[in-house]
């Protein structure tokens, strides 16, 4: 393909003896594009820093070249780079320590653009769940309590053009994320811009600017809860090694200790292993209810319950007995009864929102190519969207799928709320006079989406207590 260079050459430039090379600066400073390829940013960093590898770069930028850059060829454009040097770091990793030693940041490389962080296949490998920590890592002079910083996450198949007067237009088949006012520690909700193809953003300014294509979201209004005031728990996990402060929390709330808990479910074998986990934590009163049984069960499974959990359920079978038998709407009705303690588990935490991505693990590549889908939920918690499991290395290939689909839905259905769940961690959501305060429970923090103005903008933050 010819895209209209006069000239262009390729320099293999894997030694210090020829970065540090006058002819190599020479012959650099002939062209007027450099593009770094991918590879190992902390290949570029060990062997170009002080060089005049950099010194090419640097000039070559201020001259008004243009300096280009993919995966780790990107990664090392920002001031803040993360170097690599003990190799990646996944996002559930990231999230339970922003400190962690493998989160090696440098600030004296190239300082092609301030005050930011570059990340790259951003929403195929759940990068959001790294960026954000890294951001607030206060590893770094002066980058570090009095500091903020900004986060850029660019998605694969797409890029970020910007200009001498910093404008950026997006250009590609997906997304760029900019991540505003960062803060260590964490004491204002930074925000996050979404931005897809010809949408610019102007980085003195932090605004987004509109484009073809585009459209304003109303933001939704205030929500308040005076007709459910229940008591509920969200896990978000898939293993049930990671159960155990949820069903303690649940366990020893409100209440007697060892008060009867009923695990509703489609799934009795499954089921099983966490009613044993239950009864090995101290609490041998559980009962598993098979709601494929529908109205041949008594109905006092349903109405003498306190405490009730929803676990390993299919949705169709569910939202069925729900909605169209006697024995499901004693259960719905309990659920919003102001006084039965709901727990929710596993993959059954998505029913807890006004939406839910139905078909998340059926595809690895289903937000690649347009085909994720949505059903309505519970919508317990008003406006919202829960995302299950999120950024669990073990479940890697679906990270696409799961970042991308809580702020589709929230733009698709202009959700006020996007919350993805960690699987070490879960959540006690309790009234608080007409409000819902989210607490956080267990290991990893989550991060919670709040749709709040603008074109395709939302903010985020990680909490410990939150007011919806």
């Amino acid at each position: 393909m010819d895209l209209g260079a006069s000239d262009t050459a390729k320099f293999d430039i894997d030694n210090l003896t020829l970065a540090n090379s006058q002819a190599t600066y020479d012959s650099l400073m002939n062209y007027d594009v450099f593009f770094i390829k991918g590879g190992d940013q902390w290949d570029y960093y060990n062997t170009w820093k002080n060089t005049k590898v950099e010194d090419a770069i640097t000039d070559k930028f201020n001259q008004g070249g243009v300096i280009m850059g993919t995966s780790a060829g990107m990664a090392i454009l920002s001031k803040l780079i993360f170097t690599a040097e003990n190799g990646s770091v996944y996002p559930d990793d990231a999230m339970t320590d922003e400190n962690d030693p493998d989160i090696t940041l440098v600030d004296d490389f190239l300082n092609i653009f301030s005050e930011y962080i570059f990340d790259t296949h951003f929403v195929e490998r759940g990068r959001l769940g790294r960026l954000i920590p890294f951001c607030l890592n206060t590893s770094l002079s002066p980058f570090n309590n009095s500091h903020f910083k900004n986060g850029l996450g660019v998605d694969d198949r797409t890029a970020i053009c910007i200009d001498s007067n910093n404008i950026g237009e997006v250009m590609g088949s997906a997304a760029v994320t900019i991540i505003e006012r960062i803060f260590s520690p964490l004491n204002q909700d930074p925000r996050i811009s979404q931005l897809i193809n010809r949408q610019k953003f102007n980085f003195n300014t932090f605004q987004v600017i509109s484009a073809p294509g585009a459209y304003t979201i109303t933001q939704p209004s205030q929500i308040f809860y005076q007709n459910y005031k229940n008591t509920l728990f969200v896990c978000g996990s898939d293993s049930l090694e990671h159960f155990d402060n949820f069903i303690i929390d649940l366990d020893s709330f409100s209440g007697i200790p060892q008060e009867n808990i009923y695990i509703y479910t489609c799934n009795p074998n499954r089921a099983s292993l966490i009613e044993n986990k239950i009864n090995n934590l101290g609490n041998p009163n559980t009962f598993i209810i098979d709601i494929n049984n529908g109205d041949l069960l008594p109905s006092s499974d349903f109405t003498t319950s306190n405490k009730i959990l929803f676990y390993e359920n299919d949705w169709s079978i569910l939202n069925d007995f729900l909605n169209n038998t006697v024995n499901g709407n004693i259960l719905k009705i309990k659920l919003r009864d102001n006084v039965t303690i709901t727990a929710f588990a596993g993959q059954d935490a998505k029913f807890v929102g006004t939406t839910f991505c139905s078909n998340i693990h059926d595809n690895i590549y289903g937000a690649y190519y347009g085909e994720l889908e949505f059903e309505k939920g519970l919508n317990l918690i008003k406006s919202s969207i829960f995302m299950p499991n999120t950024f669990d290395k073990y479940t890697s290939d679906y990270y696409e799928n799961t970042q991308s689909a809580v702020t589709w839905a929230m733009v698709k259905d202009t959700l006020k709320y996007g919350l993805y769940l960690p699987y070490n961690g879960h959540l006690k959501i309790a009234q608080n006079a007409v409000y819902k305060v989210v607490y956080i429970r267990g290991v990893a923090p989550i991060i919670l989406m709040n749709n709040e103005t603008k074109v395709n903008t939302t903010s985020s933050m990680f909490t410990h207590h939150k007011i919806f």
